[in-house]
């Protein structure tokens, strides 16, 4: 029991954080770059920081270039687990409604693969309704990934 205490203790804590970490802005999320995405999309020379850069400045097009960026072949490896924590990060910088008006008019394919990338990134103890409500409601979710 000694020895489970403190592990749960941190557990909590990392959980906590997480809940509070703060809302991303431009930059930050422009520092980031997506991570290893724009690595990964040069494959199929789709332009990521442009898109991104367009996200940040809340121009549609460059967000729903984003959300078909997720249905590609080129989301794969560690570009895809990057581009999961742009979507998380952009989800938080645009806000509920208007991330969901530019999810919406999307294709049902591509809603589900943008709402199973915020599945798969969300920190514990994973994405709960009440959060982003509008953007949540917009595809069925996989529970799988939660622990």
């Amino acid at each position: 029991m000694k020895r489970t205490f403190p592990f749960l203790l941190l557990c909590i804590a990392i959980s906590t954080a997480s809940a509070k970490e703060p809302k991303p802005t431009a930059k930050s999320i422009l520092e980031f770059g997506g991570g290893d995405a724009p690595g990964t999309a040069k494959l199929t020379k789709f332009p990521y920081a442009r898109h991104l850069r367009s996200a940040v400045q809340m121009q549609d097009d460059g967000l729903g270039h984003l959300f078909r960026f997720t249905d590609s072949e080129s989301f794969i490896g560690s570009g895809a687990e990057s581009h999961c924590i742009a979507l998380r990060d952009l989800l938080r910088l645009w806000g509920d409604r208007e991330f969901a008006r530019v999810l919406a008019a999307e294709s049902p394919k591509v809603r589900s693969a943008v709402i199973a990338a915020l599945d798969y990134t969300w920190p514990h103890p994973g994405w709960q309704p009440k959060e982003f409500p509008a953007t949540y409601r917009l595809a069925k979710h996989n529970t799988n990934y939660r622990q």
